[in-house]
């Protein structure tokens, strides 16, 4: 060990930061470390919404070494690459923060600045410069003509470094880095701190098979996990959550419903790494949020959806869903279930009959493998069935009714969903029309675009500009959508119409056939965590591959999107060779 080794703990502000390595005087270089950009969008966005709250992250640790020669002393960035490179690639405009990011939700304190409503919430209204393209917010003058303080908060999803206001862009460049710096290290040692950096604590399985699904999978379960039906109507512990064990529960619940049970939980892990989509992620959350209206208010059901029994109630939902009853008779059915029906002795065993609860209930073992899951789930199937004959044939939907009432409201394409009465879809509908978006397309076609729009943005059975399809599509979105899916559409129409705003376009391009399109790009963007590059793309598209407008008609609706798709596929391909 070099004799001469100093530890030295210091802070240092990232604005100071960034200079030392742009001007050369701390080096991400170093041979043995890895290279930036390993982080995905919403890696970034996550972490400047921990900047941005003033959230403690770990130390950046430096080495240096001197030249035998000059006596320089190189400083030579080992752990803390990609936190310093994302801050530095923001402060740039590089990115806008994803719109998956978590928590998203930053308070500041500052100047009142004028605001416009955008997906029913209030954000900063800016103009940009034509001459520096600088972002400029208008304060909000009293009686006497002075600015106005006070406490606000912000959505930061969807947002560059410029967007944000002037007092959390100098919150982020005057946020302290804590900082390791040993000097004189040997190139032995800094092989060490590189090794030591990289090493990280033991792991539980459940951790371990977090790992084994991928940033993607398992950002996206982290998201179910994050529920108001987790947090509000489930009983997981403290410990649960900390020992990912929620996170289990979803992938459990994921591999019974959509694929098999396996005994070992790595191997349900790689199941869901070969066979996942994203639409069955989309279809149980859907089921999270029907069950959080069904059990939401019940005490008793909630206490009863532990770990244990989280997959067993959820598939059996999925069950009772293929059987056309409303949601009101599985809420009957859970109360009995847990009050009364899982103590019923109607199980076979030997030479008697127990019930469920003594069968599967808290201090059984082996509770988890094949035939122990299998029996569970046929046993509340089976007392479903039984409580579904004997008490609600008369709330059994009839689908010829429905198919018949579908005929009979069919609304015409330029009064699609004219009727008064509030649904998921006119409540989406109403924020749309507050949306930038909107303004591309003349008043009579706002609530047709929004409709396109949504269709391109979640997954359905419906895939047709017809006005015939349309009505069918949105009656589809009131019965089996959620405000989630909503809401990211309306993300996609602001981060689309934010970047329509600023390119030299020739507006007649802009129309009610093209934009669909549009944001089904910014989807796709979102989707594969690429939406930094989303901006240059467009810019690109719009100017060079764009299809004539005639060509975007709604039989074409698929050929059109596996155009735009190639389209991006081949961009990305160049931008990552």
């Amino acid at each position: 060990m070099n004799k001469e080794l100093e530890t030295n703990s210091i802070n240092m502000l990232v604005e100071n930061v960034k200079k030392d390595v742009e001007s050369g005087s701390l080096l991400l270089n170093h041979p043995l470390q890895r290279k930036a950009q390993q982080w995905t969008a919403r890696q970034k966005g996550n972490f400047v919404r921990r900047i941005l709250s003033e959230q403690h992250i770990l130390p950046l640790n430096i080495c240096t070494q001197r030249d035998p020669i000059t006596n320089y002393e190189y400083q030579y960035l080992i752990d803390g690459k990609q936190r310093v490179t994302t801050l530095n690639e923001y402060i740039e405009d590089g990115f806008a923060i994803s719109t998956q990011t978590s928590s998203s939700i930053i308070r500041y304190s500052g100047v009142k600045y004028e605001t416009r409503e955008r997906n029913g919430k209030k954000v900063l209204l800016y103009k940009r410069d034509k001459n520096t393209k600088k972002i400029i917010f208008t304060p909000v003058l009293d009686e006497n003509g002075c600015q106005q303080y006070g406490e606000f908060e912000i959505d930061i999803r969807g947002l560059k470094f410029s967007q944000l206001p002037p007092e959390l862009q100098e919150r982020i460049k005057r946020y302290n880095f804590p900082v390791l710096i040993k000097r004189n290290c040997s190139d032995e040692e800094i092989q060490q701190e590189i090794i030591d950096f990289n090493s990280g604590s033991a792991m539980n399985k459940e951790q371990m098979g977090i790992n084994l699904l991928g940033t993607n999978w398992a950002a996206e379960v982290a998201t179910l996990s994050n529920s108001s039906f987790i947090k509000d109507c489930c009983t997981f512990t403290r410990n649960d959550e900390v020992k990912s064990k929620i996170e289990r529960s979803i992938v459990e619940t994921l591999c019974l419903i959509y694929f098999e049970w396996k005994n070992q939980y790595d191997h349900m892990c790689s199941t869901l790494v070969d066979r996942l989509s994203k639409e069955h992620i989309n279809q149980l959350n859907g089921l999270f949020s029907e069950m959080y209206d069904i059990v939401n208010g019940e005490p008793e059901v909630i206490n009863y959806i532990d770990r244990n029994e989280f997959h067993i109630v959820l598939a059996c939902f999925y069950y009772f869903k293929s059987l056309s009853y409303n949601n009101v008779v599985f809420k009957r059915f859970l109360k009995e279930w847990v009050n009364t029906l899982r103590f019923e002795k109607n199980i076979e065993a030997d030479d008697e009959f127990i019930s469920y609860a003594e069968a599967f209930g808290k201090g059984k073992t082996g509770t988890k493998t094949v035939g122990v899951v299998t029996d569970k789930l046929n046993e509340i199937n089976k007392a479903l069935d039984i409580y579904l004959n004997a008490e609600c044939d008369d709330l059994v939907e009839d689908d010829y009714q429905n198919e018949e009432a579908l005929e009979n409201n069919f609304i015409s394409n330029e009064n699609l969903l004219s009727n008064e009465r509030s649904t998921l879809f006119q409540n989406y509908y109403s924020k749309f029309q507050e949306s930038n978006l909107a303004s591309f397309v003349p008043e009579v076609q706002e609530k047709n675009l929004s409709a396109r729009c949504l269709m391109m943005a979640v997954q359905s059975p419906f895939f047709d500009f017809t006005s015939e399809y349309l009505e069918k599509f949105t009656q589809w979105f009131d019965k089996n959508g959620n405000i989630d899916m909503s809401e990211y559409c309306l993300l996609y129409a602001d981060q689309l119409s934010d970047i329509l705003l600023t390119l030299d376009v020739n507006s007649s391009r802009l129309n009610i056939n093209t934009i669909p399109f549009l944001l089904f790009a910014v989807k796709y963007f979102n989707d594969v965590e690429e939406d930094e590059y989303l901006e240059d793309w467009l810019k690109l598209f719009m100017t060079n591959e764009m299809p004539d407008e005639e060509c975007l008609d709604s039989a074409n609706i698929t050929a059109k999107t596996n155009f735009v798709e190639r389209s991006i596929i081949e961009y990305l391909k160049s931008k990552t060779a």
